[in-house]
């Protein structure tokens, strides 16, 4: 029976009512005959499979034999094709003040590129209506997941106040929690000042796990990485996530506290420096040769620790130049030169106990401010830097393995430089401050994103040897060119091109996201009960991803969408606005 209605029905399209299903009228029933389905439960594909769709949610996942057809229901021949779950964009921006359309306008771009589900990380009252038009059906857009107004100081102070604020987003039905800086959307400014105490971050934290609601964010920055991966709250950002708050953690007490104490001690290793040649030229012109030679001696030394101490702080101060391997060997270096002239001058100092007071009291001055540089050096700023090594990133890796968050990826807006020109971004409306940002491009800050891309991809290839959850994110709207629904597809790519396998770069879009949801049961497998978010291909994306860059239909939410009517979807949205003007 399933034979012979195939056999009628039209490659790629639909029979019966189903048409009227394409164009907004609901159809209760289809059957997507024939796929080779790729359910993403674990790595296998299920060869001429029928997936049956009743009322949005799938009703059967079986050989193609096994599964009556009800009378009535819509065919979709899919034999020789692939079906994979709807992609999640477990980071997007939704806002009408940061250039979204309104009223979920970007929706067809997420369709087009089999998006079916989204998280917003910044919504209020209107984003949750939006919500409820899409469950309702009213609404055609991918499944609408969103975290409310940010989460820190200065709107959120004490421990009191950080869970009547977590307690109440959660009651008045947002999904997720996001903690980051505090923003004046209308000025674009950041309010936040020296982040939550730690006392009203650990609150925050517990009143989210006894609700529970899922909490992700940008890591606290003053109370570093540790206090994160302690509580459990997840990275909305590789980068942003990790960058500041462990890879140069500049917010953290710690690291303030040896900044200033390495310029204090930088000033007065320069004074040494410039006495010690002053008394050895005076000890000269006197011919005092033996207090001469002392002081030679020891001024040299500290002549050789001072410039080892520039050449530390020139490349432990360079922020842009984090993993970067010349930095490690330029920083360790310093350090071992440091160590070196702290002994010899100690060294100095007690050889020097029966010489005249100035020589002592001169290399016992030498000896304690390179000593104490040494010792910054070696137990602060060169472990800090070898931190972006490969075996500081395994470890740091192996902790948040440990600690069970996950990680969102969002490597693509360090590309918006390089996708500035590509042909999406006519789809979108182009903010004045992403053609500002274009228009200021520099080839410092191209080489730059470059690099920084390059090191985040060897960040997500070790959290993936970890099994850390990595979710598929990318700031979409959020940062300058990041077009929705296609840069979910860079962004996979990118994880491919870090060295996780097609297989796992498609959980980070489709499992990953549903367990971090706590939605394993409605979205990320293709499996009887799931809400029925499909996507159809050509080949097998196991073994070829840019296969997904043409999708041949999408269903959402039980709608089914060919690529024709995709592609009408897309066309009002580059008619609506002019495509910005080449550099």
């Amino acid at each position: 029976m399933v034979a012979s209605i195939a056999a009628i029905g039209l490659s790629l399209g639909w029979i019966g009512p189903a048409q009227d299903s394409v164009r907004g009228r609901e159809t209760p029933t289809i059957a997507l005959i024939g796929a080779t389905v790729v359910p993403m439960d674990r790595e296998r594909v299920l060869p001429n499979h029928t997936v049956l769709v009743l009322n949005g949610r799938i009703a059967a996942v079986a050989p193609t034999d096994s599964v009556p057809i009800p009378p009535g229901a819509s065919v979709i021949d899919a034999r020789g094709r692939y079906l994979i779950p709807g992609l999640a964009d477990m980071h997007v921006h939704l806002t009408p003040e940061i250039g979204a359309r309104r009223d979920f306008g970007d929706a067809p771009l997420y369709l087009a590129n089999g998006v079916t589900t989204v998280l917003n990380l910044y919504g209020d009252s209107t984003i949750l209506a939006w919500r409820a038009r899409i469950e309702a059906g009213t609404l055609l857009a991918p499944t609408l997941y969103t975290s409310g107004a940010f989460v820190n100081e200065p709107r959120v102070n004490t421990p009191e106040e950080a869970e009547r604020e977590v307690r109440a987003q959660a009651a008045a039905g947002f999904d997720v929690i996001k903690f980051r800086e505090v923003l004046d959307l209308e000025r674009g400014t950041v309010l936040t000042t020296r982040g939550l105490s730690r006392e009203a971050y650990r609150r925050m934290m517990e009143t989210a796990r006894a609700i529970p609601i899922p909490i992700i964010g940008h890591a606290p920055n003053n109370l570093g990485l540790e206090a994160a991966l302690e509580d459990g709250q997840s990275l909305a950002h590789v980068g942003y996530g990790l960058l500041a708050s462990y890879f140069w953690p500049a917010q953290t007490r710690a690291f303030q506290n040896q900044k200033v104490f390495g310029r204090g001690a930088l000033i007065g290793l320069s004074a040494v420096v410039l006495l010690g040649w002053i008394v050895v030229t005076g000890a000269a012109l006197r011919r005092r040769s033996n207090l001469a030679r002392q002081l030679l001696s020891a001024a040299v030394i500290a002549t050789v620790a001072l410039a080892a101490a520039l050449l530390g702080v020139r490349e432990v101060w360079r922020t842009d130049a984090v993993g970067q391997a010349s930095r490690h060997t330029a920083v360790t270096v310093a350090g071992i030169l440091l160590g070196l002239g702290a002994l010899a001058l100690v060294w100095r100092a007690v050889r020097a106990r029966r010489e005249l007071a100035a020589v002592r009291l001169y290399t016992v001055l030498a000896a304690v401010v390179v000593a104490g540089l040494a010792a910054s050096a070696l137990w602060f700023w060169v472990p800090l830097v070898r931190r972006s090594s490969e075996s500081g990133i395994a470890t740091v890796a192996r902790e948040i393995g440990r600690s069970g968050v996950a990680v969102n990826t969002t490597i693509s807006v360090y590309r918006s430089d390089d996708v500035a020109e590509n042909p999406e971004v006519r789809y979108v409306r182009v903010p004045a401050w992403w053609k500002r940002f274009r228009d200021n491009a520099t080839p410092r800050r191209l080489a730059w994103s470059r690099d920084l891309v390059a090191f985040l991809q060897r960040v997500v290839a070790a959290l993936n040897r970890e099994r850390v959850p990595i979710l598929a994110g990318t700031d979409a709207m959020g940062w300058a060119f990041v077009v929705p629904g296609f840069s979910l597809l860079d962004e996979l790519n990118l994880l491919q091109e870090a060295g996780l396998s097609p297989y796992d770069a498609l959980r980070t879009a489709t499992i990953e996201p549903a367990r971090f949801l706590m939605k394993l049961q409605e979205f990320g497998t293709i499996a009887p009960g799931r809400r029925a978010d499909l996507v159809m291909v050509e080949r097998n994306p196991l073994e070829d991803m840019s296969t997904l860059r043409k999708p041949l239909g999408v269903m959402a939410r039980g709608r089914w969408l060919p690529a024709q009517q995709l592609d009408a979807m897309l066309a009002p949205l580059a008619a609506d606005h002019p495509a910005p003007a080449p550099r």
